[in-house]
């Protein structure tokens, strides 16, 4: 819980397990909670990866579903990344 909106904007909740907080170091953005983990690359940084998690979440909300999307970590073609998805929707795409 966070006491003020400062802290509460600096802190970005894991979408797969939606208790840990995400954090990064030179290499990684993992969860503190659960075994989400992604390499980062100098394009990605966890600025980053809120926008987009944002932008993904209200893409899917546009079309007009209102299930709540599922998020998850997969290696296609030895590459990491996260994806939202929704079965209701037919929703597969890359978010990061």
């Amino acid at each position: 819980m966070c006491l003020n909106s400062e802290q509460e904007e600096s802190q970005i909740w894991c979408p797969i397990c939606k208790k840990g907080e995400l954090m990064e170091n030179h290499r990684h953005i993992d969860c503190n909670m659960c075994d989400m983990q992604l390499n980062k690359g100098e394009e990605v940084n966890l600025n980053i990866l809120q926008e987009r998690l944002a932008e993904a979440h209200g893409e899917h909300l546009q079309r007009g579903c209102r299930l709540k999307p599922e998020f998850s970590v997969q290696s296609v073609y030895n590459l990491k990344a996260l994806y939202i998805t929704c079965e209701a929707c037919k929703t597969f795409e890359v978010v990061v």
